[in-house]
């Protein structure tokens, strides 16, 4: 644990540039790392920019190396202890989906809407955002088929998703990093208002973490 605590410590410094102004039900969400993913035909033709924004304070390879240990786990029991051994009991996780027509494309100085809160990213130049509110540390059923059947699988966390908006893309160097903010209302799943935000993101690339999240 004393590992952890440097390492968010550590994190928050370095990731000042990304920040999100504004509550989302009633609640701040504070960021201390960041990761840029990326697929160039998650959508058939088009590409996906992932960003995601983490209070979790692990670094990339940190969560490379917490996801690899998952997957290498023995039992559910032992992924609810390598979890609560890696990430603190409450946390938000912010992930960004844009779509675009090619990665390598400079999005520097674009203006992309963000979709409504029903809707898919349909179309290049679009994107949403889901804010994810772990609320308690998973135990082995929320890992098990019988998590899923009991609904314990998700009673750890709340979503929460984005209602149109705007992106402004100050700078983007492809397949290396962005930077920008994106404006919108965030929504629960009954599309009932929790609050307005402006999300600051500043970001390098984590290609260690894409087929983890892609």
């Amino acid at each position: 644990m004393t590992r952890l605590i440097f390492a968010l410590s550590a994190l928050a410094v370095g990731t000042a540039c990304s920040s999100v102004n504004g509550t989302v039900d009633g609640e701040s969400t504070p960021i201390t790392s960041t990761y840029m993913l990326q697929d160039d035909d998650y959508f058939g033709d088009d590409g996906v920019i992932l960003l995601v924004l983490s209070g979790g304070g692990l670094n990339c390879e940190e969560m490379n190396d917490l996801l690899e240990e998952l997957e290498d786990a023995d039992d559910d029991d032992e992924k609810a202890d390598l979890w609560a051994d890696y990430l603190p009991e409450e946390f938000w996780e912010w992930r960004i989906t844009l779509r675009v027509d090619d990665v390598d494309d400079d999005l520097g100085g674009k203006e992309i809407d963000g979709t409504e809160w029903t809707d898919l990213v349909n179309d290049d130049d679009q994107l949403s955002a889901m804010a994810i509110h772990y609320t308690d540390w998973p135990d082995e059923d929320s890992f098990s088929w019988w998590g899923w059947v009991t609904g314990e699988a998700t009673d750890y966390y709340d979503v929460y998703r984005s209602d149109e908006g705007v992106a402004r893309i100050s700078g983007h160097n492809p397949n290396e990093s962005i930077r920008g903010t994106f404006e919108t209302e965030m929504v629960d799943g009954d599309g009932d208002d929790e609050g307005e935000v402006s999300v600051s993101f500043s970001t390098s690339r984590c290609a260690a973490l894409d087929d983890n999240y892609l």
